[in-house]
């Protein structure tokens, strides 16, 4: 691994802003955080930076790292800064990237050509987004926060409904987008899907985990995906 993180917890003075986090990142990718809390995607690439130390856990980056601030321009500005890095020695280049301003197009042309500044190379990229949406499919590996915590990792291509295994049957009344007094906010984890039916495993910011399935008409209709946060209401036991 390039750089690893195990177990790291940062405090803050209204709590932690990463709690327990372990996730490893292999040479040679382009990877993304996605966090919708700037302050933990800051505090993530800081510490792999070597600028802000970890209230417990430890980081090791097998390299030097470069923490590219400040960046906020084009594709060619963000390719153009990290060939510098990479050419100055860097072994591991950081950036809160603007992906969410970035149309498809753009954003398949920055991934395509930082794999291939990277490739062979030994070192890789690392970029931030408050957006699923707007690394999927794109980069190698994406690695999940949600209210501090690590709950998701892994190559993109596992995210799909596909690659996940079946839950374990549960029963569920509804799931609403807007907040309502007594629902959960909670985050998909995992989509698997059959025939007739999607299961999700929803998970709170509390560490709670439920599984519930959802008619497959329904869930398509929601568009329920790994990282999108919903506000689950359950049936009480009947």
């Amino acid at each position: 691994m390039l750089a690893v993180l195990q177990d790291v917890t940062v405090e803050a003075l209204d709590g932690k802003l990463l709690e327990g986090v372990s996730m490893g990142l292999r040479a040679g990718r382009v990877g993304a955080v996605v966090s919708s809390r700037g302050e933990e995607r800051s505090a993530l690439l800081r510490l792999l930076a070597g600028v802000l130390r970890p209230s417990s856990g430890s980081v090791q980056v097998h390299g030097s790292a470069v923490l590219l601030e400040g960046v906020r321009g084009s594709v060619g500005e963000l390719v153009a800064s990290s060939r510098r890095a990479l050419e100055g020695g860097a072994k591991l280049v950081l950036a809160e990237a603007p992906l969410h301003a970035m149309s498809r197009a753009d954003r398949e042309e920055l991934f395509g050509q930082l794999r291939s500044l990277v490739r062979g190379t030994g070192s890789s990229v690392l970029l931030t987004s408050a957006s699923y949406d707007s690394v999927y499919g794109l980069a190698d590996c994406i690695f999940l926060l949600w209210r501090g915590r690590l709950v998701w990792s892994g190559c993109a291509a596992e995210a799909t409904p596909d690659d996940l295994e079946e839950p374990e049957p549960a029963t569920v009344i509804q799931i609403d987008y807007k907040p309502i007094p007594d629902a959960r906010e909670m985050m998909v984890e995992q989509v698997s899907a059959s025939e007739a039916v999607v299961g999700l495993s929803l998970v709170s910011g509390q560490g709670e985990t439920v599984s519930v399935v959802l008619p497959r008409e329904d869930a398509e209709y929601l568009g329920l995906r790994p990282g999108q946060i919903v506000y689950a209401r359950f049936s009480a036991p009947s």
